[in-house]
C-alpha cells in the first residue's frame, strides 16, 4: 500500500479526529489509513480511553501503520462511562475472541493535532469537538488547517429543497446533533475558529438519508470494487466482509 500511496501525485494530507461510540467513524478511520489517496497523519479520540487507544493501535498495526500518532486524554470516567465509549459492534468485527486490547500508548490529544495538523492539511472530525477546542486554545488561537470537514450540524427547511427533505426533518428548521450538541462550548470555538482555510459541515439530514445505508447491494458493489482494484489489497480485519477497500 505504501509503494502505491508513493507512486501518486494527489494525495491529500488527513488528520482524522474520531470517537467510537458508533462503527461509523471506524470505518471512516479504516479508509483513509488504506486508501492510496489519503495519507493519514495522526489519529485522535474522543473520549480517549485505554480502550480506544487500544483499538485503534490494534487496527493500524493490522495495516502496517504502526508509527502513525495516536492522541487521548485517557479522562477519568465512570465504568458505563468507558463501556458506552465504543460500541460492541467494534469487539465482534475486529476482537471475536477476546476483549479490547488497553493501551496507554498515546500523547494529549491537542498536541498531536497541532502537530499533525497545518496549512496543507484536511482535519475530519466524527464526534464531540473536545480535541479541536483544546488545540485552539492551547495554540492561543493558532492552530490551523487547509479544511475542516465536520460530521455535523442540521440543515434545515429552509436551506434544503423540499423535494429532498427527509420525512423525520420535515417542516424543521433546527434540530441538536451529538456531534456539536454533547460539547456546545467546544464546537461555538471551533466553528468562530478562523484557522481554518474553508469549513465543510455533513449534516444530520445526510447521513440519515436512505442513500448512505449499508445493505447488501452496496456489500456486493464494494466486492465488484475490489476485484478492479488492481494491486491494491487490504485485510479483512475479520470484518466478517471480504474486504473494507474503498477506492476512488
Amino acid at each position: 500500500m505504501a509503494s502505491k500511496r508513493s507512486e501518486r501525485t494527489d494525495v491529500v494530507d488527513v488528520v482524522f479526529d474520531m470517537e467510537t461510540h458508533d462503527p461509523d467513524d471506524c470505518l471512516t478511520f479504516l479508509f483513509l489509513a488504506s486508501h492510496p489517496r489519503f495519507r493519514l497523519k495522526a489519529v485522535t479520540l474522543v473520549p480517549g480511553t485505554a480502550e480506544q487507544v487500544g483499538l485503534v493501535e490494534s487496527l493500524l498495526k493490522r495495516l502496517e501503520h504502526p508509527d502513525i500518532p495516536i492522541g487521548a486524554d485517557f479522562p477519568a470516567l465512570s465504568q458505563k462511562q468507558i463501556d458506552g465509549a465504543i460500541n460492541p459492534w467494534h469487539r465482534r468485527a475486529y476482537f471475536p475472541q477476546g476483549a479490547y486490547p488497553r493501551s496507554s500508548q498515546a500523547r494529549p490529544a491537542w498536541e498531536v493535532l497541532s502537530e499533525s495538523c497545518d496549512a496543507t492539511t484536511v482535519l475530519i472530525t466524527g464526534g464531540p469537538l473536545t480535541n479541536v477546542a483544546a488545540a485552539i486554545e492551547h495554540t492561543n488561537g493558532q492552530f490551523a488547517a487547509r479544511v475542516w470537514l465536520a460530521q455535523g450540524g442540521f440543515a434545515g427547511c429552509n436551506i434544503v429543497p423540499a423535494d429532498v427533505v427527509l420525512p423525520k426533518f420535515a417542516g424543521k428548521t433546527v434540530m441538536s446533533t451529538f456531534n456539536f450538541g454533547a460539547n456546545l462550548p467546544a464546537a461555538r470555538v471551533a466553528l468562530a475558529h478562523p484557522g481554518f482555510g474553508q469549513r465543510r459541515l455533513v449534516s444530520k439530514n445526510v447521513c440519515h438519508h436512505q442513500s448512505n445505508m449499508f445493505t447488501a447491494d452496496r456489500l456486493h458493489e464494494l466486492q465488484a470494487n475490489v476485484r478492479r482494484a488492481a494491486g491494491i489489497s487490504i485485510s479483512s480485519l475479520q470484518l466478517g466482509l471480504p474486504c473494507l477497500l474503498m477506492h476512488s
